[in-house]
């Protein structure tokens, strides 16, 4: 899951990094899995870098890198690397083994997925987006591991613009677009060749099942003193659970497809000058899926009125002409492969990701905020009641969203 410029991640703290002459210590006999890099005292970046460098480059030096902000979960820089004729810019990327804890499966599924884009490049029709391929070390594995922490190299594409918020309704329609196209070009991947990384990721059986726990266990003593406000979502998320078990029922009729899991407009780069797509990013949760999980995410994530830390959501409404260019360019590119089951059941999958992602924020907030990284003790909480009003403003548009939906299908 990874979101900033090019993946999430957030930067380290300071005081760390590695001794210069320190790459003696290096074992750079070929592995078939990525090579462990042990016995190096961290002291620098720069010498953290040029480490990690020699794995994947040859008469290559390092000479500035900057931390990417934004991201949740990894640690994710820009280096700019000197080689013999030319100088350029890579994303240094450090996994978090804590929420992906087989980051070679992430990088086998990744190499499969570039791989099968690549071969579409020449294909009718021809897939048109760059491909975030990761480079591989010099002894064809697809990372490193340095004292236990596992790093990875992707292009870095400077020219590039990632938005977190929707400021033009080209932008919309362009991250629709930018998905369908990936989703209509992953269709004849067979999903079995990918490995779950996270299993059960958009199971509502699942999410309902940890959510209940979390109420059985309190284990942040978080209810027991609750306010009325507090107690007050717990019912309002408590009594729209059905919906994620009727999700889980409606997916088993649906085609399994190699989906995203994490279409949102922060996980698409964009063109600067035409807001036009450029790439994918973000893959690390490329699994076998449904499409009501991808069209779903983008909904949930662009059509709100509000940013999902907004403490005040009482105003939240659906920006239509938002869902509009979102739903229609996603539909542009996806409407040759899709049944009509899936398309039926479109808006019913905005709605269960969206109380989906209320149930884990406040699963987390029950649990101590485990998961989520949170900037004040509430804000798992306000992250669930801002969710839950786009959930109600869903629900309350049902009919609209439908006909937005049925409006593409009669233009054709």
């Amino acid at each position: 899951m990874v979101r900033n410029h090019l993946f999430t991640g957030q930067a380290p703290g300071t005081g760390s990094h590695i001794e210069t002459d320190s790459t003696a210590n290096l074992q750079l006999s070929p592995l078939e899995r990525p090579i462990r890099i042990r016995n190096i005292t961290l002291t620098n970046l720069h010498g953290l870098f040029s480490t990690i460098s020699s794995q994947f480059f040859n008469n290559s030096r390092v000479t500035t890198y900057r931390p990417l902000p934004g991201g949740h979960i990894h640690r994710t820089f820009v280096v700019q690397m000197e080689h013999l004729e030319y100088s350029k810019q890579y994303i240094f990327q450090n996994v978090n083994t804590d929420i992906f804890s087989d980051p070679e499966s992430i990088m086998h599924n990744i190499s499969i997925l570039s791989r099968h884009l690549e071969m579409k490049k020449n294909a009718v029709p021809r897939y048109d987006l760059d491909i975030l391929s990761p480079k591989q070390t010099l002894y064809s594995s697809n990372g490193v591991w340095f004292e236990g922490s596992y790093w990875r190299v992707f292009p870095y594409f400077a020219n590039a613009l990632c938005l977190n918020r929707v400021n033009d309704l080209r932008v919309a329609e362009s991250a629709g677009k930018a998905f369908g196209h990936f989703l209509y070009h992953l269709s004849e991947l067979d999903a079995s060749k990918l490995r779950d990384i996270l299993p059960g990721f958009h199971s509502g059986s699942l999410r309902v099942k940890q959510f209940q726990d979390a109420l059985d266990q309190d284990r942040a003593k978080r209810i027991k003193c609750a306010p009325s406000a507090t107690r007050k979502t717990i019912a309002d998320v408590q009594n729209a659970l059905d919906l994620l078990l009727e999700f889980d029922r409606i997916k088993e009729n649906l085609p399994k497809r190699v989906i995203h899991h994490d279409a949102k407009l922060n996980n698409v780069l964009l063109n600067k000058d035409t807001f036009q797509p450029i790439s994918v990013i973000d893959l690390d949760t490329v699994m076998s899926g449904t499409v009501l999980s991808d069209f779903g995410d983008l909904v949930r994530s662009l059509s709100s009125s509000h940013s999902e830390d907004n403490p005040r959501p009482s105003n939240l409404e659906i920006d239509m002409d938002i869902y509009k260019a979102v739903s229609h360019g996603f539909l542009k590119q996806a409407h040759p492969i899709l049944i009509q089951q899936e398309i039926d059941h479109l808006v019913l999958g905005a709605q269960a990701i969206t109380l989906m992602v209320a149930v884990r924020f406040l699963t987390d907030y029950l649990n101590g905020d485990q998961y989520f990284q949170t900037d004040y003790p509430e804000h798992n909480l306000v992250r669930t009641v801002n969710q839950m009003a786009l959930f109600r403003a869903l629900e309350k548009r049902e009919a609209e969203l439908l006909d937005i939906l049925e409006s593409f299908f009669v233009s054709l």
